[in-house]
Order: structure tokens, then C-alpha cells, then sequence
């Protein structure tokens, strides 16, 4: 009856003149026109307080929907995640796989070189050796640079 208690504030009052409590008395009935407006206001304000109730009810389903949705986005986005860092791990090692399958084949076409450049020098190194160690052991060098062919066989020691 919140619509009567409205009502109540606004009775008619008397006419001007002395400061007084003056009203209708609650004794007299009331109007046919004014019970049928104030009718309708309490059945306005049960129909405000039922929409009002399934408003709230509505709200606290979507709530309760839109946080199982967030739930379910942020477990993909924790799958994606995981699958993501795996990717991006399996991206690495093998661009590291293929870093160090180049630095090897790098490396070993760099020993093939310093083998060949070896091969190329081993001939002169050995003559040199061989100059050198007639040298100190006082062997005359041939006139082609082979060692000397002497006509008794090498017994072990220095000549």
C-alpha cells in the first residue's frame, strides 16, 4: 500500500486562516474514483517488484553464465598457451639443430681445406726435414734432393 501512504500526503487541507491540523477525517470514506487509482498503483508496484525480482534473477543467470565463459575462454587460452610455447621450443631446437648442422659442415669443409693445404705442403716440409737432418748428421744432399743411396745398409745408429 505504498501508493496510499503517497496519497496520504496530499489531502485536502482547510481553507486559509489560523495554523491548524486540519484534514479530511480517516472516518470518511473514501472516494469510488481514488480506491480504483490507488488499486492499480499497489497492482503497479507488485507487477515493479515481480519484474524487478526477474530482472535480478535474469542478471545473476548471465553472471553466472558469462563466468563459466570466462572460465572456459581462459582453460583454451592456457591449452593455446601450452601448445604455443611447445611450438615455439620446437622452432628453437631445430633452428638450433639446423645452426649447428651448418657450423658443422662449415668445419669440416675448413679441415677438408687444411688437410688439402697440408697435403700440398707436406712434400716441402718433409724435404726441408731431410735437408736438415743431413745437414747435422753431415750427409751431402743429392743433386735432386732424394737421400743419398749408401751402400751399406743402415745398421740402427748415426754414421
Amino acid at each position: 500500500m505504498a501508493g496510499r501512504e503517497l496519497l496520504e500526503r496530499f489531502r485536502p487541507a482547510a481553507a486559509p486562516g489560523a495554523v491548524a491540523r486540519v484534514a479530511v477525517p480517516a472516518e470518511q470514506p473514501e472516494d469510488d474514483e481514488v480506491s480504483v487509482v490507488l488499486a492499480a498503483l499497489d497492482e503497479a508496484v507488485q507487477n515493479l517488484q515481480a519484474v524487478r525480482e526477474q530482472a535480478e534473477r535474469t542478471a545473476l543467470e548471465l553472471l553466472a553464465t558469462a563466468e563459466g565463459e570466462v572460465r572456459s575462454i581462459a582453460a583454451d587460452a592456457r591449452v593455446a598457451a601450452a601448445a604455443e610455447r611447445a611450438e615455439a621450443a620446437a622452432r628453437a631446437v631445430s633452428a638450433g639443430e639446423a645452426a649447428g648442422q651448418s657450423l658443422l659442415e662449415q668445419s669440416r669443409a675448413r679441415a677438408e681445406q687444411i688437410r688439402g693445404e697440408a697435403a700440398q705442403q707436406r712434400p716441402e716440409a718433409v724435404r726441408r726435414a731431410l735437408a736438415a737432418i743431413r745437414d747435422r748428421l753431415g750427409l751431402s744432399p743429392t743433386a735432386d734432393g732424394s737421400p743419398p743411396v749408401a751402400d751399406d745398409p743402415p745398421t740402427g745408429g748415426p754414421r
